[in-house]
């Protein structure tokens, strides 16, 4: 019903769409799309004229390029976009000025990061789990004030990160440094030797809250490992 901000138009094998039948007022009214499991090869240019969109979730499509003209869309906040045929020359260069706050893009064909998502001030929670991206951007580090979320499960650069680390099992000096930090057990000069009062005061945390363990300098894992579990 156009009364209701709320828009389902799922699983209705549409290829393309039409809201000219709506006038302004009711436009205006609509604050979440969703278009999922449809067959739709580009977003309809009538999507971005809803002004006060707020959520579209078009997954489940056959999507392989984002238009300049959801830029209009500027009060939109989460755009979901699952199961397309997106990549990162998929969207437009002045989609970094979007003031979306949460992307999920999985199970699409990414192979690199576009540098529009990590110039975005608002966005707080990334996904793009499922895609092909093999590196990640130095700039990836500037993501402070992301949310912790996997966003990049199931991408081959953590199939071969993981399968790396399988052969690198921790030494016996490492798990019983994990040990003695994670209970919080106390240890002074008195107790152990120089060098492993140093080995012990290089232990950090890892930065995945998620995973809550215990790390040494010098057996690091990349920063790539908080975006994945």
């Amino acid at each position: 019903k156009t009364k209701c901000s709320v828009l389902y138009l799922s699983r209705l094998h549409l290829d393309d769409l039409s809201l000219d039948h709506l006038t302004d007022s009711k436009r205006q009214q609509i604050q979440q799309l969703h278009l999922t499991y449809n067959r739709l090869s580009f977003l309809p240019p009538s999507v971005c004229f809803l002004f006060n969109l707020e959520y579209l979730d078009i997954s489940n499509n056959a999507l392989t390029v984002i238009p300049d003209d959801i830029m209009r869309l500027t009060n939109l906040k989460t755009f979901v976009a699952k199961n397309n045929l997106l990549d990162e020359s998929s969207f437009p260069k002045e989609f970094e000025r979007m003031q979306v706050e949460t992307l999920n893009l999985s199970g699409n064909r990414f192979e690199d990061i576009p540098m529009q998502f990590l110039k975005m001030t608002t966005l707080q929670s990334l996904s793009l789990g499922g895609n092909r991206l093999k590196n990640i951007p130095a700039e990836i580090e500037n993501l402070t004030r992301y949310e912790f979320v996997p966003f990049l499960r199931g991408n081959p650069l953590v199939v071969r990160f993981i399968k790396d680390m399988t052969y690198d099992p921790p030494s016996l000096m490492e798990l019983a440094g994990r040990t003695i930090k994670s209970q919080n057990l106390p240890f002074s000069s008195c107790d152990l030797p120089s060098n492993l009062i140093h080995y012990l005061n290089l232990a950090s945390e890892c930065p995945n809250p998620k995973c809550a363990g215990i790390f040494w300098v010098q057996y690091q894992l990349p920063q790539l490992m908080r975006f994945v579990v």
